[in-house]
């Protein structure tokens, strides 16, 4: 059996929406905030407006006490990939089509490999993205939004601790 490699994992689906609609779900501040966040901005573009390689984000998340993360846009090639620096790690984002949907695809990397890293950054992560490539499934495919926004409930099925 090959060792588990703690500084990276990958997760996808696929989603039945067009490149450009998932790519644009992803940066700008208005589509992550029907998805993701809870408030987004990224640097001085408007809500409406794609980010590039190059700038600042500012991620509000749906918790008790708004928990805020920032980062960087690394790099963004509309309407196929992007990649942004997330805590230690970076995160990329393919987006191709395959077998008549479009495969969305995220590989974090560069994750340390210290004891609680490998569980907050490697496994709470990789559980994180899967959850929130399926709210982004169900609310391009369906217009709707999976996510509970009550801070109380959010902290009881967490293990996250910043």
């Amino acid at each position: 059996m090959q060792e588990h490699d703690w500084s990276t994992f990958t997760a996808k689906t696929y989603i039945h929406a067009r490149p450009e609609k998932i790519y644009n779900a992803w940066l700008t501040a208005a589509e992550m905030e029907n998805w993701f966040l809870k408030a987004c901005r990224f640097g001085s573009r408007s809500r409406n407006e794609l980010a590039q390689g190059g700038d600042d984000y500012i991620w509000t998340w749906h918790t008790k006490d708004d928990y805020t993360d920032k980062g960087k846009i690394i790099e963004a090639q509309d309407p196929n990939y992007l990649k942004f620096t997330f805590g230690p790690a970076t995160c990329a984002v393919s987006i191709t089509e395959e077998k008549g949907a479009t495969l969305v695809k995220v590989v974090q990397e560069n994750i340390p490999t210290d004891e609680k890293s490998k569980v907050m950054w490697n496994v709470g992560c990789q559980s994180g993205w899967t959850y929130f490539l399926t709210v982004l499934k169900a609310y391009l495919e369906h217009g709707i939004d999976l996510r509970d926004k009550d801070p109380q409930r959010l902290e009881d099925c967490s293990d996250y601790q910043a």
